[in-house]
């Protein structure tokens, strides 16, 4: 039976990610929060303009996630907010 070795001097050690600083009001993240909020209106009513001019199936998937997506940002946007 061999003893147990060191690691070789030469093993590459693995790089830590450093974690992005938080914003101290959370303004970024209401930012990021509002943007995709108006990301979702826009494919809302890109969806609509969609089904208007004929293509119903297509449409009424882009509308569906337009919605799904707004209600996301809603909902995590209003979680920001101050603690009663």
């Amino acid at each position: 039976m061999s003893a147990p070795t060191a690691p070789c001097a030469t093993t590459p050690r693995k790089k830590r990610r450093r974690k992005a600083p938080a914003a101290a009001d959370g303004n970024a993240l209401g930012q990021r929060r509002e943007r995709l909020a108006a990301l979702g209106a826009t494919l809302a009513a890109l969806g609509l303009a969609d089904v208007g001019t004929g293509s119903s199936l297509g449409g009424a998937l882009t509308t569906l996630a337009g919605l799904v997506l707004m209600m996301f940002a809603i909902h995590k946007y209003g979680r920001l907010g101050e603690e009663r």
